[in-house]
């Protein structure tokens, strides 16, 4: 599954992501944010599956493009909210339309039958990684 995550990201995902300058751990940090608005740093490490050091790495280059902010939670100063700001709202709206062209063209290429199977096998996977939550503390689409 991993080669072929990996394949479909560079055919579909990457080509409209470097078209506005980003990464793909900015594009995913970004959607992560554009749909939650804010989320403590602990929780986009788990929702955007990037590890600590990385996303470190990337919301500080995020921060000097303008795209996020961080702020501490508390007064220590140890707890971070991650948030997303106008312009990075904005960047992420113009790529939404580009990222569903590209998503359902490349779904069109398999035929009606192929597709209802895929969509299946996605239903099963997320319902078998949803029981998964409740055992490890993950899931699906979190």
């Amino acid at each position: 599954m991993h080669l072929a995550t990996n394949a479909l990201r560079q055919a579909i995902t990457l080509p409209y992501v470097e078209q506005f300058g980003l990464t793909m751990p900015e594009w995913r940090i970004l959607s992560v944010l554009a749909h939650c608005r804010q989320l403590p740093f602990t929780e986009l490490v788990v929702r955007s599956a990037t590890d600590k050091g990385q996303l470190s790495r990337t919301l500080k280059t995020m921060q000097e493009r303008g795209l996020v902010v961080t702020r501490n939670q508390s007064p220590g100063g140890k707890k971070l909210d991650c948030l997303i700001t106008k312009k990075g709202l904005a960047l992420h709206d113009q790529l939404i339309p580009l990222a569903r062209r590209a998503q359902a063209d490349m779904i069109r290429r398999l035929d009606p039958q192929e597709r209802r199977v895929l969509f299946r096998a996605i239903e099963k996977l997320g319902a078998m990684c949803g029981d998964a939550k409740g055992r490890r503390g993950g899931g699906w689409g979190e």
